[in-house]
């Protein structure tokens, strides 16, 4: 039996707005409704970036201190109304699967559950007490084909799971976002991919500089969103 709240969460993501200030404090508010303890996390790691500030440590050692911890959270994620709009635009088919790199709390995944459930979502997040607490709620939710796990996706040795879609946004530097993006090229060598980019590096990077991403379909550019097919 589906977790009853699922259908709650069902009308309030599909009534949302994408943008405007209304977004940001529905997503605020669905957060809560599906159990999510963002705001005690948050202050949990803003905390302990300012004991690391404190010693004198920062840098790609100590990923508390880089992961985008002190932004209010209506700045950290996407809006429900944004994804959910954008789940609409790409479309969905059975068994499909998704991967969001640099999950944050997994809005994603939950609005695919809801919206799509017949699909798959992975998502990938740096800072562990991000990725527990995701995962705590798609589990408390009984959500089993969506998971978050903790992963540096700028590591040598790392490949994102080959996926239908992938949503990338802003998550480290230039080198980090091109490294990805050279992943996900191995990738579409073997099935068509498709690539959401939200924000100006990740877009500008795939417009100047992956053909492999822009040539064989025309891309679909939105204010903060780009859709990228590369077959």
């Amino acid at each position: 039996m589906p977790h009853p709240r699922l259908a709650v969460l069902r009308e309030r993501i599909a009534k949302t707005p994408a943008v405007g200030v209304s977004a940001k404090t529905d997503s605020i508010e669905i957060d809560a409704l599906a159990g999510l303890r963002c705001q005690s996390v948050e202050q949990q790691l803003w905390e302990a970036k300012k004991h690391l500030r404190a010693l004198g440590v920062s840098g790609p050692a100590t990923p508390v201190a880089e992961a985008w911890v002190g932004l209010p959270l209506p700045a950290l994620q996407t809006p429900y109304g944004e994804l959910a709009d954008l789940v609409r635009a790409i479309g969905t088919k059975p068994g499909q699967l998704w991967v969001d790199l640099g999950a944050g709390y997994g809005r994603l995944g939950l609005v695919l559950a809801v919206l799509a459930p017949d699909t798959r979502f992975v998502g990938y997040e740096l800072l562990p007490e991000r990725a527990l607490e995701a995962q705590r709620m798609l589990d408390n939710l009984g959500l089993t084909e969506a998971t978050v796990h903790t992963q540096d996706l700028s590591a040598p040795r790392f490949t994102p799971v080959a996926a239908d879609v992938y949503f990338l946004y802003e998550f480290g530097s230039r080198a980090h976002m091109e490294k990805t993006l050279a992943d996900l090229r191995e990738h579409a060598r073997l099935r068509p991919i498709t690539v959401a980019a939200r924000g100006d590096l990740c877009r500008s990077l795939i417009d100047r500089d992956h053909p492999w991403l822009t040539c064989a379909t025309p891309p679909r550019h939105g204010e903060r969103v780009s859709i990228y097919s590369s077959r």
